[in-house]
């Protein structure tokens, strides 16, 4: 998050596919990651993807309470 709020855009995205890679086998730290994956999206004018990566992240999260 902070190199998105620092806009070190470039370095955010891989820094956030790393991410993803290590989260595979825990949900609750890919919701987090893919709410991540939605800020820097909308950061970047990516609307539509923003949308996408918090649907992700919401399904994820409800699977984790039930």
């Amino acid at each position: 998050m902070q190199k998105i709020q620092s806009n070190e855009l470039k370095l955010a995205q891989e820094l956030l596919k790393k991410a993803e890679l290590f989260s595979d086998n825990n949900d609750r730290m890919k919701a987090i990651t893919y709410n991540n994956f939605a800020c820097y999206f909308r950061k970047t004018n990516q609307l539509r993807n923003a949308l996408t990566y918090l649907e992700m992240a919401l399904e994820l999260e409800y699977r984790a309470i039930n």
